[in-house]
């Protein structure tokens, strides 16, 4: 009588929802990498930031962010060395886009956790939090200077540089005094306090 009572699961509907979960938890750690990727590469200035959202051309994207070129990607169709090549290799490129972001390269090799047995969810998890930092955390570098990936006002046309170099002359030589004839010393001070230890070791 009491084995009426018990509940006994379908093993069938088990399975649906293992695979439902399965399946919910990898569309959305797809989606977290792909616009983590995808910003990533707008902030280091590359052409073609939505390619994070397409397979095996996301693995493209790093490489050429990491310094390669894209066409190493297709060693993935060479089993086992192509594989652990192209491992190494998107290992490489994305600890070189660690550093370009100010942050510690060695970071990237959580992303190697998913191989080690036990520790590898753990890890996982660890290397896609790393991740949304690098992509949203714009850190600055060591000597406290501005990231070179957030610096969106740096010129980078010819015009630009002239317009840059206008606006600063600009800043050291007010309408009151005038600009310094061309071959003459950018700063009248500096020339001044020159003449002055000149006549003094004189």
């Amino acid at each position: 009588m009491q084995s009426d009572f018990l509940w006994h699961p379908d093993p069938l509907g088990v399975a649906i929802g293992t695979l439902l979960a399965v399946f919910s938890l990898g569309a959305g750690s797809y989606i977290y990498t792909s616009l983590a990727l995808m910003t990533i590469a707008k902030k280091l200035s590359h052409p073609r930031p939505w390619l994070a959202w397409i397979p095996f051309a996301n693995t493209a994207l790093i490489l050429q962010m990491g310094g390669f070129h894209w066409a190493w990607v297709f060693l993935f169709l060479v089993p086992f060395a192509g594989w652990a090549v192209l491992i190494a290799l998107s290992t490489i490129s994305m600890w070189r886009v660690f550093e370009k972001r100010n942050y510690p390269g060695a970071l990237a090799l959580f992303q190697l956790g998913g191989f080690i047995p036990y520790i590898s969810l753990l890890l996982t998890l660890t290397f896609l939090i790393l991740l949304g930092f690098v992509a949203w955390k714009d850190r600055t570098a060591e000597l406290g200077q501005p990231s070179s990936t957030s610096n969106k006002s740096k010129p980078k046309t010819k015009k630009d540089r002239l317009n840059f170099l206008k606006k600063r002359l600009a800043k050291w030589y007010p309408a009151s005094i005038p600009a310094p004839a061309p071959g003459a010393p950018s700063r009248p001070i500096a020339a001044s306090r020159r003449q002055k230890n000149q006549k003094k070791r004189k």
